[in-house]
């Protein structure tokens, strides 16, 4: 949610500068050219993001995990959730688009509660029922569930009139809303 925070202040003064319907097109499209070229075209070389960051984060994570105690395992969630991962990064494009900082939070804490549930499962049950199979399975879906969220992004942010999906803002892109 503090991720939420963050990136939901950022995309607010993107909204009102009048660019969020902007930014999610241009978000929507970097993230579907950013997720074909990471997996059907490998020869393309792709900077790393946050490599001094993700140490850090690691340290920390070492240090919390020694202290064992209730207060530590909250501490070690919050900081696993800032260690690079391509679906975190999706979930904070999203965040920044919905230009309404307690959207943004709503979302990526329904984003965590989502997620919890699976990683609860695949720590109990991960090694008995998943198998290698299965989770090369699991890897190959992943690129396909971020080319859905870039496509939802970028009809976000085209102004269609599709209620939930592309709704109607304004005449045009940037169009100031006015209530009387």
């Amino acid at each position: 949610m503090l991720l939420g925070l963050a990136f939901g202040i950022l995309g607010r003064h993107f909204f009102l500068a009048g660019y969020q319907q902007k930014l999610s097109i241009s978000l929507g499209v970097a993230m579907l050219l950013f997720t074909i070229a990471r997996n059907w075209l490998p020869a393309i070389p792709l900077p790393v993001i946050g490599n001094s960051f993700s140490k850090g984060i690691y340290r920390l994570i070492q240090i919390i995990w020694e202290k064992r105690t209730p207060f530590s395992t909250l501490l070690l969630g919050m900081a696993n959730g800032l260690l690079p991962c391509g679906m975190v990064y999706f979930a904070l494009a999203g965040a920044l688009s919905m230009g309404d900082t307690v959207q943004a939070m709503g979302y990526m804490l329904l984003f965590g509660v989502g997620t919890f549930p699976l990683l609860i499962a695949i720590h109990q049950f991960g090694l008995v029922f998943i198998t290698p199979t299965i989770r090369t399975n699991m890897r190959k879906f992943i690129p396909y569930a971020m080319m859905t969220v870039s496509v939802l992004l970028v009809l976000r942010g085209l102004n269609l009139g599709i209620p939930y999906l592309s709704p109607f803002l304004g005449k045009e892109m940037g169009a100031t809303i006015s209530c009387h």
